[in-house]
């Protein structure tokens, strides 16, 4: 499995259980989307030459999402450690 969709797995466990009851007065929905606006990747497809996978997300999202990797990678490389000779 890749780290994109590893980590769009977790994304997806984290906001299943966030409260979503209270409403947001902080900014109108125009403002919102103004000042986080929806962007769009394309992946290639795990073992296909042509094929690929369009992602959208909100900024926010996506530096979520890369914060959360970085973190993945950090906590992977301290668990296996140095090694002597290697």
């Amino acid at each position: 499995m890749s780290i994109a969709a590893a980590a769009l797995l977790i994304l997806a466990a984290g906001s299943a259980g966030e409260n979503t009851s209270q409403p947001s007065t902080a900014m109108p929905a125009d403002a919102k989307e103004e000042a986080d606006p929806m962007i769009c990747q394309s992946d290639k497809v795990l073992g296909s030459r042509i094929k690929r996978k369009k992602i959208c997300m909100r900024r926010t999202e996506w530096q979520r999402q890369h914060q959360e990797e970085k973190m993945m990678i950090d906590r992977t490389q301290v668990q296996r450690g140095c090694k002597p000779g290697g």
